[in-house]
């Protein structure tokens, strides 16, 4: 008896070891995933047919601000926090940098990494040539580009009228750039868009906060450079 006894008890053991490593595997997997060091728990995202615990992830302070260089031009993208609760918002900033000493003149490329990029509710009323979008889910430059981005502007009647954009001449060392045609460095317009994301927009009068989750930051510009960051939702 005493020896069926210490079998039980070893055999509880080893369970408990292996139950032990395995949640250590899948704390390192999502960490890998974030490219972070540690790990905050979990939260419980509920959807019309499921319910599902996502474990969330501490971004680190070099994942808040990221650069992408081409052609002489740098895309930057930062994010003001990496977690947020349910109804506050997060502030995205980006712009693009001419990191040259000399005026950059370049053309535009139409080379989009990711569909649906914008920076507002009607697109053809920017200039700047980058965009966001905002992903619910985990996502990476791997696989970002099959998901659908969330309605983060409200929905409103948009003008008809497209401006043309060929290029742009950026200042040395500067977000500021003329459009062309027609501009000059004197009257240049920043690169730079700072957005306020809380909710999300489904018609023009119906809209919700950000569920609790991990959600996904894409900035893209004209000439193909992509940049992601994320942030998680608390209730």
């Amino acid at each position: 008896m005493a020896k069926e006894n210490r079998a039980v008890s070893l055999g509880v053991v080893s369970l408990v070891v292996i139950a032990i490593i395995l949640i250590a595997g899948f704390g390192v997997f999502v960490s890998t995933i974030l490219n972070t060091t540690s790990t905050t728990g979990s939260i419980t995202t509920s959807t019309s047919n499921a319910t599902a615990t996502v474990t969330s992830a501490t971004i680190t302070a070099a994942q808040q601000n990221q650069t992408q260089s081409s052609s002489g031009l740098e895309l930057r993208l930062s994010v003001n926090a990496t977690s947020i609760t349910s109804g506050q918002s997060i502030l995205i900033v980006v712009s693009e940098y001419n990191t040259l000493m000399t005026p950059n003149n370049i053309s535009v490329a139409h080379i989009w990494s990711v569909n649906g990029l914008t920076l507002g509710s009607c697109p053809t009323e920017f200039v700047q040539p980058f965009g966001v979008a905002v992903f619910q889910g985990l996502y990476s430059t791997l696989n970002v580009s099959q998901a659908s981005p969330l309605g983060i502007f409200p929905i409103t009647a948009c003008p008809e009228y497209v401006r043309l954009v060929t290029g742009y001449i950026f200042q040395p060392q500067s977000v500021v750039a003329a459009v062309l045609p027609g501009g000059s460095l004197t009257n240049g317009t920043p690169m730079v868009a700072n957005l306020t994301v809380s909710r999300e927009y489904g018609t023009p009068t119906q809209s919700q906060v950000l569920s609790p989750g991990v959600y996904t930051v894409v900035v893209g510009d004209e000439w193909g450079a992509l940049l992601i960051l994320h942030f998680t939702v608390f209730t």
